[in-house]
């Protein structure tokens, strides 16, 4: 600061000509910085950058600035700063500093602002950025601080029964980043007064991982898990009744627009005219000067007719031109169509109205075709597995757990073909195989190819699942049953069969089975569960990925309970 000083000094002072001279430009932008004016100011758009998103850091020179100054981006590094880009001038041409996975960082001007864009934003580029300007006797600097953030994936929750009628709820999700925060509530958004354990753990892939569990009565199903980031105010939860039955099906529509001069306004309309813009999502995208790239999108159910997409300019007003010769004549047509004009479009629309109608009419009753054909097509297909579940019966597999995987509290019977949940762990050796948190145990045979089929004797069990796993499903820790995991599974509980999909479907049923019937087709990936009682269909999994070897699945969550495998050919 004393070379500063004493440069100032002699401006001021006007003692050296020749210094007044040559160094006039820098003495005013010396002074005005030393005055306490701020050549630079930063900026960064959005506010809140998402990983995968794209950020502009832009570095604004105010007038006070030389041209010829030269300018710098570089990231605060430990042990280094890091350069991104820089220019030798104001507007000149830009040097790109690092040449990695295709500039994916980037820098470039627009009028006195120096941009530094991030493509695809990652957690690995959260940190301080400084926009430097310098010359041979000068340099100022301003900095700022990117914050990244990561929203997780939906929180899932699983259920398992514990000792004396005490459930276990256990929720899951990663993909989070800063490190978020598990809050347990009930629906009416009220803290859950019970201690939880929550487990927070971080993977460059992953991002922050989160595991929580609280335990409480069975009976209060009033269980909410919110993983909230406390900074940025973003939280997303889950619970066990948001997996009930899917919803009705709903049609997204989508639209683009590119190159508007002005910033434009959009809208979407139905087809009677009415503005449904709030219930669309819009994104305005600036890309350069006075060019904007507009993407919107709406959902609404299938069966109206498709929404319009509009539109306009902001400052767009109609206007009507008037001819110099023949005024009158023009008044006068004027006058007619501003008669005439709208019955003639009311009249259009109203025939428009009918075509639509029409045509809703007609797809409604395809619409009803087609269902009618599916029926038939679904009622051949059951009839048809039922016929070759009775021939498969004559060439059953003798299907036998492996106790090496079974839970500690299943007590497996000598013959290999039944087992009990017991309140009290059994004797035996944990290996690497074994389930040691869900009471489960796998048959012994794996099958990845031809058609099997065995029963299962479910009557004095109320909270149960069958399937079948891959042989690389997890076996430690909380698991989740579903097919991404490795797990198709159908069960019983809370008093309702669920086919354990993502997100968990109800089903149906009319008679309580007492024996389920599970039948592989590995050749056609299919997985069909059959109430024996009245060999109806209870669930079918198709186009299953299996990708190796399944082997049968049994879980038992009723302490004190017997499921066990019939003896099919004695039957």
């Amino acid at each position: 600061m004393t070379f500063l000083e004493d440069l100032w000094n002699k401006c001021s002072e006007r003692k050296f000509v020749l210094v007044l001279f040559f160094a006039l430009p820098t003495c005013v932008l010396i002074g005005k910085w030393l005055t306490g004016e701020v050549p630079i100011t930063i900026s960064i758009e959005p506010s809140v950058v998402l990983v995968g998103d794209q950020v502009t850091l832009s570095c604004q020179l105010t007038d006070s600035v030389p041209s010829n100054m030269s300018v710098l981006w570089y990231k605060m590094e430990k042990g280094r700063d890091a350069p991104l880009c820089s220019s030798s001038s104001l507007g000149g041409v830009v040097e790109q500093c690092q040449d990695e996975e295709q500039w994916r960082i980037v820098g470039r001007w627009q009028r006195r602002a120096f941009l530094l864009v991030i493509r695809q934003v990652q957690v690995a580029d959260e940190g301080a950025y400084v926009c430097a300007v310098n010359s041979s006797v000068v340099t100022q600097e301003a900095t700022t601080h990117l914050d990244v953030t990561a929203i997780g994936d939906k929180p899932t929750l699983d259920r398992d029964l514990q000792e004396e009628s005490m459930c276990r709820y256990a929720c899951k999700s990663k993909q989070w980043y800063p490190k978020p925060e598990v809050i347990w509530m009930n629906y009416g958004g009220d803290t859950v007064n019970v201690e939880a354990k929550t487990n927070v753990t971080w993977s460059e892939r992953d991002h922050f991982m989160v595991q929580s569990t609280i335990t409480v009565p069975c009976d209060n199903v009033d269980v909410v898990c919110v993983i909230k980031l406390i900074k940025s105010k973003i939280s997303r939860s889950g619970s066990m009744n948001e997996i009930i039955m899917p919803q009705s099906s709903i049609c997204t529509y989508k639209g683009r627009i590119k190159g508007s001069y002005e910033k434009p306004k959009v809208m979407w309309v139905n087809h009677q005219g009415e503005d449904l813009s709030s219930l669309a999502q819009t994104s305005i995208l600036q890309e350069m000067d006075n060019i904007f790239a507009i993407e919107s999108s709406i959902e609404i159910p299938c069966g109206q007719p498709p929404p319009s997409f509009v539109t306009t300019d902001r400052e767009w007003s109609p206007q009507i031109s008037q001819q110099s010769e023949n005024s009158n004549l023009s008044w006068i047509i004027y006058f007619l169509l501003l008669v005439l004009l709208p019955a003639y479009l009311q009249k259009q629309i109203e025939n428009q109205k009918k075509e639509i109608e029409n045509v809703k009419e007609i797809e409604n009753q395809k619409k009803e075709i087609e269902n009618v054909k599916e029926i038939e097509n679904q009622k051949k297909e059951i009839e048809n597995q039922k016929k070759e579940i009775e021939n498969q019966k004559q060439e059953i597999d003798d299907i036998k757990v492996d106790g090496d995987t079974a839970h500690p509290n299943l007590s497996i019977a000598e013959d290999k073909k039944s087992f009990t949940h017991k309140s009290q762990a059994q004797k035996v050796t944990q290996n690497e195989g074994s389930f040691d948190s869900s009471v489960c145990v796998l048959g012994s045979e794996g099958f990845s190819s031809g058609k099997h089929y065995w029963e299962v004797d479910v009557e004095k069990s109320d909270d149960w699942d069958l399937g079948v796993a891959r042989k690389s499903a997890p076996r430690k820790g909380i698991i989740s049953l579903s097919p991404k995991e490795g797990f198709w599974a159908l069960g019983l509980s809370f008093k309702d069969y669920w086919a354990r999909i993502d997100p968990w479907t109800r089903l149906a049923v009319q008679k309580n089975p007492m024996k389920v019937g599970v039948y592989l087709n590995c050749e056609e990936k299919i997985l069909t569960f059959f109430n024996v009682t009245d060999m109806s269909v209870m669930f079918t999994f198709k186009d299953c990925a299996f990708s190796e070897e399944v082997y049968p699945f049994f879980k038992n969550s009723h302490k004190e309970s017997t499921m066990g495998i019939c003896l099919v050919r004695e039957e």
